[in-house]
């Protein structure tokens, strides 16, 4: 029987494998796949394109024996006990597509081997000794239950039917081992992560047990959220590969601003694909251990269709938001990349979706929608109307005015946390270092909060100049200094002249400003600012001047804006107990091979000392701080003239009182040669007389 015959045509690859595998079940001559080129592959090569059915999957289409070609070999001798299939075998088959594309023609057939074809050597090939998914777990049950190799062996040659060696047997067994080890390492660090007080850890598995994600969430994230849940940022913001799990994994964020502007991660967790039912599944854990969900006003989010259907269904009364710079910098690769237009046609096109995203009201949008549609650049109006149009109010500013937003146009607080957590957690590593990496990334980055939080809210700060009993004075009283800066740039707005055109009964007014009519009362206004930030705007200002109210009123200003509020919830990383940073109860630092650090490593190593140097002095009361100021030059000036600084505990016995000895040891002079800095000039100033350096503890460090 002959099987292909020059001229043949098949109408779908299905039917090519098929006939390809009675063929070799025949023959006992095991083919494969040795060139291609796919429907996709031509239509990019092709200037003009030709219709080719979907089913054939190929345009062209080559069959070899396993036996086809020579073995060039490159060996010098090391290993001479090597195997190969290749004895320069003819044999194969090869298709074309059909000119009207709807087949695939045989153009050569040579069935005639070189070489013996029997029943044993074909089904003792690794290709027929493949096992199924369902016959795998058959094996791994049977090891389960103690079953020694030659056991599983019977067993599977039984069900099989298949020849089956003791290396399939060997290998299938490793895998087991291996998967059950991983397992264990996973189910040691959730344990871990559960022990941390406060926190939350979930694990998520499908029907088979295979991991699905890991939601972490500790006590800090949980009562910032509980305080200003009004707004998230929800994104993938990294992708690593883990040790114990066989596929990348994506960390989602979930981000929201505080009462100061600042970002705070509100949970995290790590999926295994992106898949809608995954994706769900953490969604759901987060508004089960937060009851606060349902106060979630607004969420911004890229553009992936999944996420945000998901994200509209869990948060059914948020409106769903889609980043500026999302959606300005897709559209431009789009249309650059993958459109084929030239650069005039490419620039008018970027120029008119600039207005669409800028448009303040539905004519604005329409107009430029038409002049799109002006454009007849079908691929891109196709492009535009499949992926765009259909959401435009989630993405045009001009329809964002009712929204909570706190004026935030891009998702650029996920962005700055993205680079930091790339750079503290390594792209490759076990679970159990890629926690410990996050949770000293949290650490770090609450410390530069808390200094920023010091520096703004706990210490004085000034904007300008405020006049006593002025209403600057009252709103910075009252106000964090983020919001105040918004509050202060309203009052210097405020206009002069202000045309009333209607005052209604309930005390509204229609009024006239920058060409634009706005309805306002003494204590609400429908422009974009009040509705972003829930702060007085200029326009209650202008209103409240017309009643001759005090511009001043606590009731203007939404409460998580308050600084008596924000320092109420925020807790500062020095008052939180430092066991939530520890995934270890013991920690066994392992001796570390000395290595060259790079300049890069230094600085970042040098900074986090300097910061957490900084941010202790600056708590420090007056008397010392000068102090402290001038030791620190004194160090930075020996230093940069090439001496070497040594630290001293020196007990003082005139005044019962330990210091600290800061020797000062010139790189050329002699080891003798020291001054102690320190105590000289406690010395000096209470008047007694300094010690020699020969009286000194001779204890070095």
């Amino acid at each position: 029987m002959e099987y292909f015959k020059v001229g043949t045509e098949f109408s779908s690859f299905a039917e090519i494998k098929s006939r390809i595998e009675l063929l070799q079940n025949t023959t006992y001559a095991q083919f494969y796949i040795k060139d291609s080129r796919t429907i996709e592959s031509d239509l990019k090569c092709r200037v003009t394109r030709r219709f080719v059915k979907p089913e054939l999957k190929y345009v062209n289409l080559t069959f070899l024996c396993i036996a086809a070609g020579k073995f060039k070999s490159r060996s010098k001798g090391s290993r001479p006990n090597q195997k190969t299939f290749k004895q320069d075998c003819q044999a194969g088959i090869k298709f074309s597509v059909s000119k009207d594309g709807n087949t695939l023609k045989v153009i050569s057939f040579i069935g005639d081997h070189n070489h013996e074809c029997t029943k044993l050597g074909f089904e003792s090939l690794p290709q027929q000794r493949r096992l199924s998914e369902a016959v795998k777990e058959e094996a791994v049950k049977l090891f389960e239950m103690d079953c020694n190799r030659k056991q599983v062996q019977n067993h599977l040659q039984k069900i099989t039917g298949k020849v089956i060696i003791r290396r399939d047997i060997t290998n299938i067994k490793q895998q087991f081992m291996r998967d059950k080890t991983k397992k264990s390492n996973v189910e040691e660090v959730v344990k871990k992560l559960n022990r941390i007080q406060g926190s939350t850890t979930k694990v998520s598995v499908d029907d088979d047990y295979n991991l699905l994600g890991i939601y972490y969430q500790d006590k800090v994230m949980k009562e910032a959220f509980a305080a200003f849940p009004e707004i998230l940022f929800i994104d993938a913001v990294a992708t690593y590969k883990l040790d114990e799990l066989t596929m990348p994994v994506n960390l989602y964020m979930i981000v929201g601003e505080d009462g100061n502007g600042q970002s705070e991660v509100f949970a995290t967790f790590l999926v295994s694909s992106d898949a809608k039912h995954v994706i769900s599944k953490m969604i759901q854990t987060f508004k089960c251990h937060n009851p606060n969900w349902s106060k979630v006003k607004s969420i911004m989010t890229d553009k992936d269709f999944t996420e945000r259907h998901i994200l509209g269904n869990e948060f059914p009364k948020a409106n769903i938001m889609i980043c500026l710079f999302h959606v300005l910098h897709v559209i431009q690769r789009e249309i650059t990349t993958k459109m084929g237009i030239n650069p005039t046609e490419r620039n008018i096109c970027l120029e008119i979706i600039q207005k669409m995203v800028h448009a303040n009201s539905e004519e604005m949008y329409e107009a430029a929608y038409e002049a799109l549609k002006m454009t007849r650049l079908s691929c891109v109006i196709q492009y535009f109307e499949k992926n765009w149009h259909g959401s435009y109010l989630e993405w045009v500013e001009g329809f964002k005015g009712d929204d909570l937003t706190f004026l935030n146009r891009i998702n650029n607080k996920l962005k700055t946390l993205s680079q930091l957590v790339k750079e503290v957690c390594q792209h490759q590593s076990s679970l159990h270092q890629f926690y410990s990496d996050f949770l000293f990334f949290l650490k770090s980055t609450r410390q530069v909060h808390d200094s920023n939080s010091l520096n703004n809210v706990g210490h004085t700060w000034s904007v300008g100049i405020c006049r006593t009993g002025s209403t600057e004075e009252k709103y910075k009283a009252l106000l964090t200094p983020y919001a105040f800066i918004y509050v202060m740039q309203q009052l210097e707005e405020l206009p002069n002249n202000v045309i009333v055109v209607e005052e209604h009964p309930d005390g509204r007014y229609s009024i006239e400003l920058e060409s634009s009519q706005l309805n306002v009362s003494t204590s609400d206004c429908e422009c974009v600012f009040r509705s972003a930030m829930q702060l007085p705007c200029r326009h209650i200002f202008a209103v409240r001047s017309i009643e001759g109210q005090d511009l001043f009123d606590e009731e203007l200003c939404n409460p998580r804006w308050s600084i008596g509020y924000y320092k109420e919830k925020h807790a500062l990383n020095d008052e939180i107990e430092s066991s939530i940073y520890n995934l270890d109860n013991e920690v066994v630092e392992e001796p570390q091979q000395e290595t060259t650090i790079t300049q890069a490593e230094k600085y970042h190593k040098v900074f986090m000392v300097c910061e957490n140097l900084s941010t202790l002095v600056s708590e420090s009361p007056s008397d010392q701080f000068k102090y402290q100021c001038d030791m620190l030059q004194r160090i930075y000036n020996a230093w940069n003239d090439g001496i070497r600084v040594g630290i001293h505990t020196i007990n003082d016995e005139t005044t019962g009182s330990t210091d600290i000895d800061v020797l000062e040891q010139s790189s050329i002079d002699n080891e003798n040669s020291r001054i102690n800095i320190l105590l000289a000039d406690r010395k000096r100033s209470a008047n007694l007389p300094i010690s020699s350096p020969s009286k000194r503890t001779k204890e070095t460090t």
